[in-house]
């Protein structure tokens, strides 16, 4: 992995991320921020750990903080009905000075960050919350030289999560493997 990247790099990389998606959520972002660093080896320099909603770090919302202090992105608090609510992330019209000021960085991942929206800017937060903790799952049995099955995958993810049904894992984890996104799955 390259060397990390400096938080203005850091930022612009989100912004790029979002200017191509025209609007995303927190969460969402969270895990696109996940899967560049983890499978395109994007060297973000995040630490992300596994919490509520799959792989987190405060450090990417802090950021997107920064990246608003600054007049890159905007966020706004939306309610999507009585109990749901979320953040929508949208560039600004300065979104492009700190893209252009970080213009050689946003060139050297551009490839990354365009393969991140096209492969998943259409899912919602749900989808990218199970997308990012099967890669998470993955990985671990990666690191630990474990090789496993789409059927071992499910299995650990549903342990941890089981608001998701067996069909809708299977499906996704199914579809990270043909993509070759998964380490540690063996054809059968």
């Amino acid at each position: 992995m390259d060397e990390r990247l400096n938080f203005v790099q850091r930022m612009a990389i989100l912004t790029e991320l979002v200017c191509q998606l025209g609007e995303v959520g927190r969460t969402s972002l969270m895990k696109l921020a996940y899967l560049l660093q983890t499978v395109k080896q994007v060297p973000l320099g995040y630490r992300f750990q596994f919490y509520l909603y799959g792989p987190y770090d405060p450090q990417v919302l802090s950021d997107v903080s920064v990246a608003e202090f600054w007049g890159a992105l905007q966020e706004e608090y939306h309610a999507y009905g009585r109990d749901s609510y979320g953040y929508k992330i949208r560039p600004t019209e300065e979104a492009s000075k700190l893209t252009e000021m970080e213009h050689e960085t946003v060139q050297r991942y551009r490839e990354a960050i365009e393969w991140a929206v096209q492969e998943f800017g259409n899912y919602n937060a749900a989808q990218m919350e199970l997308i990012a903790t099967l890669v998470w799952i993955d990985r671990e049995f990666s690191w630990k030289s474990r090789k496993s099955t789409v059927k071992d995958l499910v299995r650990a993810v549903r342990n941890l999560k089981p608001h998701f049904s067996e069909r809708e894992v299977e499906q996704i984890a199914n579809n990270l493997h043909q993509k070759g996104i998964l380490l540690s799955v063996v054809s059968k």
